[in-house]
């Protein structure tokens, strides 16, 4: 079943001539792109204040007000374990691992621009959508970095693969390096 959902010509939406895949295309369009931004807490979603908190928060009083933070943070909770569970079922094997990381890639790749000044989310996703996505990639991450000893399960030699997304993060990945430092190490390790 994960094969079928991957192999969806939305999982990664087709890019149109002229048009990229941006994060604002990906949340809206790709498979999994609505449950990252459709389940969320930010202020995209006002109602979700009211629902939780009434319209007179003044007047609650400050144990309500605790009861429904814990209420809503305990949702949100589940959320980010289901996202979690999702995107992990789909890395483990390997027939859909690829697709998985392209969709990973896109996302981070389509948010380019969120590190302007002033973004434009006709092209960046929503901050919810990216919200959830860091959670999911941190809880990702807890394999190898709330223990040690596993740092062996990280690929350092990953950044200089082949892969077409990973590719247009070279000149993003130097750490510290000065750009001809760094091409000259990426030839190397070719």
């Amino acid at each position: 079943t994960a094969k079928v959902f991957i192999d969806h010509p939305n999982f990664i939406p087709p890019a149109t001539p002229g048009m990229e895949i941006t994060g604002f295309v990906l949340e809206k369009n790709s498979l999994l792109g609505p449950f990252f931004g459709q389940l969320t807490t930010f202020y995209d979603k006002p109602n979700v204040g009211d629902h939780y908190f009434g319209r007179n928060i003044r007047q609650l009083l400050i144990k309500d007000v605790k009861q429904s933070q814990e209420t809503l943070q305990s949702q949100l909770n589940g959320i980010h374990d289901a996202l979690h569970k999702i995107v992990f079922n789909l890395l483990k094997p390997h027939e859909t691992r690829d697709k998985m990381l392209d969709w990973i890639g896109w996302a981070v790749q389509g948010n380019k621009y969120r590190a302007r000044m002033r973004d434009d989310m006709l092209h960046s996703s929503t901050e919810g959508f990216m919200s959830n996505l860091c959670v999911v990639l941190l809880k990702l991450c807890e394999p190898f970095t709330s223990k040690p000893g596993k740092e062996n399960l990280i690929n350092p030699k990953f950044v200089i693969t082949d892969n077409d997304i990973v590719k247009q993060f070279i000149s993003d990945t130097k750490l510290q390096a000065s750009e001809k430092e760094a091409k000259e190490w990426y030839q190397k390790q070719r």
